[in-house]
């Protein structure tokens, strides 16, 4: 989020869209090379010499190859753990597809790009709030629950953007309409693999277990911009937007339903 604020006070100073473009690849391409200065200046190296120290001392794991595997094996077969992989395919789905809503307002609102860098900024200053949030709610009720609430609250808020009529009156709508949706993902990406413990997952195979549900989860990177592109160039107006919220509404459901699924199972469990 900070970044972004940056990157959008760069782009609104620049003279002409060349140049504003510039600086914010400028930005973007500076920032890691100093966070990577900054690591490398502040950790102190006594931190790596005794995590390499303790390593060594530690005893000798007697878990074998063949436990291993069949743990992992074991972890596949478990219908919660598909059940977790649909929530977080469900949310990324959902993360991916806010980044379309300052493009949205740009094309339906006629506004600058400078105005939805703004909009774009501030519904990314949610991600703190949101996941920090939805943390100590999930710690304080449970997880299950909390996911369905959220998934819940975005399938509203997607429908309201679906059918929300793109007139400039409707704009500070649009504004309040972002904000949730920000926050609402923003906390579920705070949340889901905290489902983790409530799964009563091995400690020995959660890294097998997060690469697995990621590996189900993520796979919406290789699509959706694909298939908000081609929504848009479509449908005339801003009708392909309208389509792209509709789908983000029933993805929502998806993640919604698999959240209930797992709850009724903890609630089943002896």
């Amino acid at each position: 989020a900070v970044l972004a604020s940056i990157a959008t006070g760069v782009f609104a100073w620049g003279a002409t869209l060349q140049t504003s473009l510039q600086g914010v690849l400028a930005v973007y391409a500076v920032s890691p090379m100093l966070a990577g200065g900054l690591i490398w200046l502040v950790v102190p190296r006594s931190v790596h010499e005794e995590e390499e120290g303790q390593a060594r001392s530690a005893p000798e794991h007697t878990y074998g190859i063949q436990d291993q595997l069949r743990g992992m094996w074991g972890i596949v077969q478990r219908s919660d753990v598909w059940l977790l992989a649909f929530v977080v395919f469900a949310a990324y789905t959902l993360y991916v597809g806010i980044y379309d809503l300052p493009a949205f307002v740009e094309k339906g609102y006629d506004k600058s790009k400078t105005y939805t860098a703004t909009l774009g900024t501030v519904r990314d200053w949610m991600r703190p709030i949101g996941a920090i949030g939805a943390g100590l709610i999930a710690d304080r009720f449970n997880g299950a629950k909390t996911l369905i609430s959220l998934f819940a609250l975005l399938i509203l808020t997607f429908l309201s953007l679906y059918s929300l009529p793109a007139v400039p009156s409707a704009v500070g709508i649009v504004w309040v309409q972002v904000l949730v949706v920000g926050l609402a993902v923003f906390a579920l990406r705070g949340v889901y693999f905290a489902m983790l413990e409530e799964l009563n997952i091995p400690v020995s195979l959660t890294g097998f277990t997060v690469g697995f549900v990621s590996f189900v989860g993520f796979i919406p990177d290789l699509y959706m911009h694909l298939l908000s592109g081609y929504l848009v160039a479509y449908f005339e107006g801003v009708m392909g937007y309208h389509v792209y919220f509709a789908f983000l509404a029933v993805i929502s459901v998806v993640g919604m339903a698999s959240a209930a699924i797992i709850l009724r199972q903890q609630q089943n469990a002896p």
